[in-house]
């Protein structure tokens, strides 16, 4: 799609202030695909009686689609607190089984994850959730395995009672880029909550670049229909529509499922290509004025899946930088 100037950039200039800033992009809550969001395997969600420490290893556990159908992974959930008592961002992957995605028994998690998203966890105990993306489709009875990299910052979700996962069911590692899974002695049993659709495609909004004063801003939307038509929000609220605290449930508009993430200062339309991927392209002017701003981002896409006509993606956060 041709570049556009940085939509409302005049209420940016306004609101912030010229100091260096890093600038950064992460993505966050569920896209949908037309089909009910619900929790579709769970392990030791009840009684918890959670084990409180803290290592420097990354930690993945053995899951298992038991579910009979193939099923789409928007995230999951871990009972777990933070060891310092103040919020914590972990990176938080889903990786195939070592043997590939064929697999029925669990051997070792891959080395590279098929899905990623950040998990922030609080201190105190209770369900921490993450969205991953892409949302990767998984097989009846495949074994798969989800995990996070706590950096000694955040408690592994273990149960001091429970059912154990598949065997093996934890492995650790010093970090993601390593071959070097050992299966781990950590106490208690895993507790955690998977979050799923059916097997439709979920489209996905993802940024290709960091958001820098006077450069090219990419984001790229995929998982749509072919030769389609989309919308980019762009938006300086993350939390509420019209007054509405979001994510708003667009049901009543004939999309059930499929959630309003942001405010919608500006919606501007998108054409995706044959392979239902679209680039939107907003030029950032070189104005130190934008540094430091807060936006956000959602796309749209056309569908026939539901009455209103829309797909929605996940949410996108950006602070410009330079």
């Amino acid at each position: 799609m041709k570049r556009i100037l940085f939509p409302i950039g005049a209420a940016f200039a306004a609101m912030a202030a010229a100091v260096a800033q890093t600038p950064t992009y992460v993505t966050t809550r569920d896209g949908c695909n037309g089909a009910t969001v619900g929790q579709c395997l769970t392990q030791n969600t009840a009684p918890l009686s959670p084990l409180f420490y803290s290592q420097p290893y990354e930690y993945a556990f053995a899951v298992t689609n038991t579910s009979g159908a193939p099923i789409r992974v928007l995230g999951f959930d871990f009972y777990t607190a933070s060891v310092s008592g103040s919020p914590e961002a972990t990176d938080a992957f889903v990786f195939e089984d070592a043997t590939g995605p064929t697999a029925t028994t669990h051997s070792l998690p891959a080395t590279i994850a098929i899905a990623q998203g950040t998990m922030t966890v609080n201190g105190f105990n209770s369900w921490w959730s993450v969205s991953v993306y892409p949302a990767p489709l998984i097989q009846p009875g495949q074994a798969f395995w989800i995990g996070f990299n706590p950096r000694s910052r955040v408690s592994p979700p273990m149960n001091a009672s429970g059912t154990p996962g598949p065997a093996p069911s934890v492995y650790r590692a010093p970090n993601i880029n390593g071959n070097r899974w050992t299966a781990s002695t950590a106490p208690g049993q895993p507790a955690w909550r998977i979050r799923c659709t059916g097997p439709a495609a979920v489209p996905v909004l993802t940024a290709l670049d960091l958001p820098r004063i006077g450069q090219p801003f990419r984001l790229q939307t995929s998982g749509g229909d072919p030769s389609s038509v989309g919308f980019m929000i762009w938006a300086l609220n993350g939390s509420n529509w019209n007054g509405l605290p979001t994510p708003y449930n667009l049901a009543a508009f004939g999309a059930a499922h499929c959630f309003l993430h942001t405010s919608s200062n500006e919606a501007l339309l998108m054409l995706l290509d044959p392979a239902g991927s679209g680039v939107h392209t907003a030029s950032l002017p070189a104005n130190n004025a934008l540094l430091g701003v807060q936006f956000f981002n959602q796309a749209a896409v056309s569908t026939n899946a539901n009455s209103l006509g829309l797909l929605t993606t996940n949410m996108g956060r950006g602070v410009v930088g330079n």
